[in-house]
């Protein structure tokens, strides 16, 4: 290509190979020479320095080239938002020819002599290249500004300069050089994915999206024979759905239509999409077509976009027909052959949605479950109260008790199953009960299992260890807790420790029979009741001595925990006779009966274990750390951490904290808090989140008021009881807070304090 002579300056560079000599348009080369045809010059736009001698080339910090202006106003297809930008070359060192190259570019945009020069768009395009492997800001900046005078350079300058250098090109830039393209008709000279990477960037410019419509509807057209063969319209036609949407919000109606009927004239809106719904508002009827198109072509997470973005304008809009209608359509097509992003998106729009029917709630806890994806329906459940169906139920169940971090949601369906008399499975009715009394949850657990325990199926409850051994657990810290009020009221000193049991979810996290008075009545018949679920068990697997090993450990270990030691180790006895070797199970079994009574004699025997080459685990350490703590053994305590403080397990770990709390001197109460909080910050923290129980932040907080620190106990309140357990759970607790922080509370902690939020209201 030659360039004019009268728009350039040669530059004395006779060190330098003719093929490197570059010399490029400027229109401010000469402050002497008047531009050629200055009314065509796009003076409007940004211009680079004007400095006279070249300076050192700016180079882009790592930090500037991972920074990309995102957009969060408009919108763009969920599908190609995760695209890789543009990839860029490895950073590297100019070479001697590159760097001639960059000299002489920089020398003539300072001034020369004059002199005819020619340049090809060959070397014009290895400049760019050395520019953007060498991440040399300003001389891009410096290309960028040249291509955009039209009068001299071929359009193909400033799309080069946009293929390799887009990413390290400031936004302003950037559009300019679009403009310029813009005006030269020569937009199609943009690929695909640049075109997409520059629309995440600049999709808040009107003239971006001016841009892009001029852009897609010529595309659309020119490539409408290609979709006919490869059956699938391509990225830009995914792209320009959007682009419709986004006109329309912003007030653009005639553009969107335009595209919108290019769209429907080169079938990437299929007729289908365009279904009477006796709709009369046009952008309802153009957005519920963009919907459908997405459906069509299986791009479920613009559809779910879409869907929710018309249930969110008004109230009246989530009432239309025609929009609940789509969110339904939009929930079953997610919800064939679903993953788990389709479940979760699923679960997003009927979330959205104020009313979302049953059955497609129940159909999303099957696929739920399907794909072991609780976290949806957990959120789902929240909001609905809706419970799942068939071995879905069971499944949400054990998350909820076992793993969810709002730990009254269990509660909730528990409670959910026992009034609307919802069926479970035959084979998982022993797990739910078991969970239920795991989880405290005394009324439930003891509703369901005097429900499943009658009939021809009641073995199936009754002869279930695990479930016998969490109901009588339960209801062992029902009768010391009845027991201790009854005392209380009789002005007598009753020590009521929660039972540990190995294994046991929360062993403390037992909910007392509310609304009953402590009577005589109340506690014998929370005995009775423990005493029949013992009963029906010991007949189901009678005679004992041929009863299997897992149904002897379970009847010893549930004999213990009533405190009937003889009564247990006759159990134990049949084992011996059988001449069958007691494993570990077993072992941490009578270690909890005799740690109950004398933790030093259980800590003795763990070390006779230890000799015969059996290892304790973190259970059976917990076990006995907890014992010590109920007895007030801080130095066996102490000993039992520094010993094996590796080997507990977050059931041990809370058991040592509550040890901690059982200091009689408040200075070693107030250190021992402080480190407790720290231990359960971090535990809260990733994954373990939500795995400390709520009641040990209630016991801490209440040792916290003990020690006069206030400020902790709201710390240990907000952080493991809040939003985790039922408001009224908690009321006395709130209030001591509330009444010791007095004045020194903000008006944000009164409130947290007082008001119960909404996500965590009773149903």
């Amino acid at each position: 290509m030659s360039l004019c002579r009268h728009l350039l300056l040669r530059v004395n560079t006779h060190h330098i190979t003719r093929a490197s000599s570059l010399y490029l348009a400027r229109r401010h080369i000469s402050a002497t020479q008047a531009p050629h045809n200055s009314s065509r010059r796009h003076d409007h736009l940004p211009e680079p320095s004007t400095s006279t001698a070249p300076g050192p080339a700016l180079r882009l910090s790592s930090a500037v080239l991972r920074t990309v202006s995102r957009n969060t106003h408009r919108d763009i297809p969920p599908e190609l938002a995760p695209l890789a930008l543009p990839t860029l070359p490895t950073e590297r060192a100019l070479g001697p020819e590159q760097q001639q190259r960059i000299d002489a570019y920089e020398a003539a945009r300072a001034g020369g002599p004059d002199a005819p020069v020619s340049a090809s768009f060959g070397e014009w395009s290895a400049l760019a290249k050395d520019a953007t492997r060498a991440r040399l800001g300003e001389v891009l900046d410096h290309l960028a500004a040249d291509a955009m005078d039209t009068d001299v350079l071929n359009p193909r300058y400033a799309g080069r300069i946009l293929e390799h250098a887009a990413p390290l090109l400031a936004d302003d830039r950037v559009l300019a050089l679009l403009l310029t393209l813009e005006r030269r008709a020569a937009l199609d000279l943009l690929s695909d994915v640049l075109i997409i990477d520059l629309t995440k960037r600049l999709v808040d410019s009107p003239d971006m999206l001016r841009i892009l419509a001029t852009l897609l509807g010529h595309n659309l057209r020119h490539r409408a024979s290609f979709r006919a063969v490869s059956g699938r319209p391509s990225t830009l036609a995914h792209l320009a759905l959007f682009l419709v949407h986004n006109l329309l919000e912003m007030g653009q109606p005639q553009q969107a239509y335009a595209i919108f009927r290019v769209l429907v004239d080169t079938g990437c809106i299929p007729p289908e999409a365009l279904q009477d719904q006796h709709v009369e508002d046009v952008s309802l009827i153009i957005h519920t077509a963009l919907v459908r198109a997405c459906l069509h072509w299986r791009w479920r997470a613009s559809a779910v976009h879409l869907a929710i973005h018309l249930l969110r304008p008004s109230p009246l809009a989530r009432t239309l027909p025609a929009v609940l209608d789509l969110a339904l359509d939009v929930a079953y097509a997610l919800l064939e052959a679903p993953t788990r992003a389709d479940v979760t998106a699923c679960a997003a729009l009927l979330l959205a949605r104020d009313d979302p029917p049953e059955s497609v709630v129940r159909a999303l806890y099957v696929a739920a479950h399907a794909l072991d994806c609780p976290a949806p329906a957990e959120a789902l459940y929240a909001q609905t109260s809706f419970a799942p169906a068939g071995r879905a139920l069971t499944w949400l169940f054990s998350y909820l008790t076992l793993h969810a971090v709002n730990k009254h949601l269990g509660r909730r369906l528990a409670r959910n199953v026992l009034h609307e008399h919802a069926p479970v499975p035959l084979q998982d009715r022993a797990q739910f009960v078991e969970l239920a009394a795991g989880a405290g949850y005394a009324k439930e657990a003891r509703a369901l299992w005097e429900r499943f325990a009658v009939g021809k199926h009641a073995r199936v409850v009754e002869a279930d260890g695990g479930c016998m051994v969490r109901v009588v657990s339960c209801f062992a810290n029902v009768i010391h807790q009845l027991k201790a009020e009854r005392a209380k009221e009789d002005g007598a000193k009753h020590e009521a420790a929660p039972v540990y049991e190995p294994g046991q979810t929360d062993y403390s996290y037992t909910e007392p029979l509310a609304g009953e008075s402590v009577s005589h009545d109340a506690l014998a018949d929370a005995e009775a009741f423990t005493a029949r679920v013992l009963c029906m068990y010991t007949a189901a697997h009678a005679p004992l001595a041929q009863a299997p090993h897992h149904a002897l450990t379970s009847l010893m270990r549930a004999h213990f925990v009533l405190g009937d030691v003889p009564a247990g180790f006759v159990a134990f006895r049949h084992l011996l006779a059988r001449k069958e070797v007691p494993d570990l199970h077993d072992i941490n079994v009578i270690l909890s009966a005799l740690a109950e009574y004398s933790p030093r004699r259980a800590v003795e025997m763990l070390r006779r274990m230890e000799q015969l080459g059996i290892k304790p685990d973190g259970v059976t350490l917990g076990t006995l750390v907890h014992h010590a703590g109920a007895h007030g053994d801080t130095a066996l305590v102490q000993a039992l951490v520094e010993r094996s403080s590796a080997a507990l397990d977050l059931k041990g770990v809370q058991a040592l904290i509550r040890a901690s709390l059982a200091s009689r001197d408040i200075e070693a109460l107030r250190t021992n808090l402080r480190r407790a909080y720290a231990i359960c910050t971090d535990l809260q923290r990733g994954a373990r989140r939500g795995l400390v129980s709520p009641n040990t932040g209630k016991d801490c907080a209440a040792a916290a008021l003990r020690a006069g620190e206030p400020l902790l106990a709201y710390r240990f309140w907000k952080l493991l009881v809040m939003g985790r357990t039922a408001w009224h759970e908690h009321r006395a607790l709130r209030k001591g807070i509330r009444a010791e922080l007095g004045r020194a509370a903000g008006p944000a902690v009164w409130r947290e304090l007082s008001v119960e939020p909404g996500r965590y209201r009773r149903r």
